[in-house]
């Protein structure tokens, strides 16, 4: 359901409800209710002295927070069998199925994750259109994310699936559209993206320390609390007190015992140029 009210043709609110219902969860968690709720300013409308200033053309503010969900794989809240045909042939040639149980150990208490992110944004048209710029600010939390779980195989099982961990993504996306060179017959039109996402692991479910995301038991892409996520662990080499590198016998590096942090695989920065040239029609 969706509700858009204006006031003065400078003020708008939108109001969004949805209802979702999933087959893959237990009926008492099928259904999950998320809203959103959205408000733009557009101050040239409010304030007509603020028109034709010869700088900015138009701008537009705007402040929203939403929410939506995510569902797991089918079969991850019940212990099932999975089912084999043409397994065996006996002496006879006759063709035998089977049935073996699930490595996977069904979980009837899985929920939704729900992610919900609070966005600010700016956008702004300068010098006759000329210029054009698009800012967004956001903060996103994914809570109750659904993770696979590692169990012993001494209970019969290797994995079952839980809502897991909470991650945190703050960032900013900036976009400006701008013409170097406008004339009659030939124009010159560049879009230039700039993106900075920060991505922390704020928790764990109780009792696990990391959860491996790809690579080795030990070694490879984790998610650990408070690191960046998707952090690489691996060994390191070892330093004295100075920060030297500290060599044996051999001349060779000594290395760490132990797995430590080693880089973040997350970029500081992604950017992006796009031009494009038109030249009496053509492009």
């Amino acid at each position: 359901a969706t509700a858009t009210a204006g006031y003065g043709d400078f003020v708008y609110l939108t109001l969004q409800a949805r209802n979702d219902y999933t087959s893959t969860l237990e009926e008492d968690n099928r259904s999950i209710i998320y809203p959103s709720a959205s408000i733009s300013f557009l101050p040239f409308e409010a304030i007509p002295s603020l028109r034709d200033n010869g700088v900015i053309d138009y701008a537009k503010v705007r402040l929203s927070y939403g929410t939506s969900a995510g569902y797991p794989n089918p079969y991850r809240t019940r212990s099932i069998l999975n089912a084999g045909t043409r397994v065996f042939q006996d002496a006879d040639g006759t063709i035998l199925n089977a049935n073996n149980v699930s490595n996977v150990l069904g979980n009837p208490t899985l929920t939704p994750e729900l992610h919900s992110e609070l966005e600010f944004g700016l956008e702004a048209l300068f010098f006759g259109g000329r210029l054009g710029l698009d800012l967004s600010l956001y903060d996103k939390t994914s809570s109750d994310l659904i993770i696979d779980l590692p169990l012993d195989p001494a209970t019969g099982y290797t994995i079952t699936t839980v809502n897991g961990a909470e991650i945190n993504n703050k960032g900013i996306e900036l976009g400006l559209n701008f013409s170097p060179v406008k004339t009659a017959s030939f124009q010159w039109d560049a879009t230039l993206n700039f993106t900075r996402n920060i991505p922390t692991v704020e928790s764990i479910i109780s009792g696990v320390d990391q959860v491996n995301i790809a690579g080795f038991d030990n070694l490879g892409n984790f998610a650990i609390p408070g690191e960046p996520y998707g952090v690489m662990i691996g060994t390191d080499f070892n330093r004295d007190e100075a920060g030297n590198l500290t060599v044996d016998g051999q001349g060779t590096y000594t290395e760490n015992a132990n797995p430590v942090v080693i880089g973040n695989p997350n970029p500081d920065i992604q950017a992006n140029w796009a031009n494009s040239f038109s030249n009496k029609g053509y492009s």
